[in-house]
């Protein structure tokens, strides 16, 4: 093919996808994958999920199926924390600001963990040519954890990854396995954070 043809198409290509609505991927959060049957911890935890953060989306371009991908991080991010700290711990409490410390709210505990995640970086890989293989996430969280005056207990970052094998037909177009990928990576990622939140409060 001629080099000015092959420009052309390319040009063609990336205004579509300039001007391209993004296909949104919003993952579904189940409760009862973070069931467990450890013994829950009697202490309390806040949960400070702020208006960034609950509404972060990420947008990839997938060149080569000419297709944008919109993906909404913020409030998968915030149900799995929930559901993955209900799990674990007695008393939960989500609050959609920033914390204003010393918090002056008392509870019929002494354990108090105040956490404030934030989004550090996301990857998605696709399938370049056969979309039965697998599809690879990578999640990047920063979680920092406070006690009632503002101490800090910790300030970590947790990779979470995901893959999920394609398939053939409407999936193959990455519908279905896309967003299993994202689910298992925020899952990896969050659970690995609330497992260092019980420590500290053991």
């Amino acid at each position: 093919m001629h080099t000015s043809i092959k420009n052309l198409l390319l040009l063609f290509t990336l205004a579509i996808l300039a001007n391209g609505c993004a296909s949104v991927i919003s993952p579904h959060v189940n409760e009862s994958d973070f069931l467990t049957s450890d013994a829950k911890s009697t202490g309390m935890v806040q949960l400070y999920a702020s208006e960034k953060f609950r509404n972060h989306t990420e947008i990839i371009t997938n060149v080569i199926d000419v297709k944008k991908w919109k993906y909404e991080l913020g409030s998968l991010a915030v149900d799995n924390f929930k559901y993955s700290l209900m799990s674990r711990f007695t008393y939960v409490d989500v609050k959609f600001w920033q914390p204003n410390f010393p918090i002056s709210e008392t509870y019929n505990n002494e354990i108090f963990i105040a956490i404030e995640p934030s989004f550090v970086s996301f990857n998605a890989n696709y399938p370049l040519i056969f979309k039965n293989e697998t599809f690879i996430v990578k999640v990047l969280l920063r979680v920092k954890a406070y006690n009632r005056n503002g101490d800090q207990l910790f300030d970590n970052i947790y990779q979470g990854n995901g893959e999920k094998k394609g398939n053939t037909g409407f999936e193959s177009a990455g519908y279905a396995p896309n967003p299993d990928a994202v689910q298992l990576a925020m899952r990896d990622a969050v659970n690995k954070a609330v497992d260092d939140i019980l420590e500290i409060a053991k």
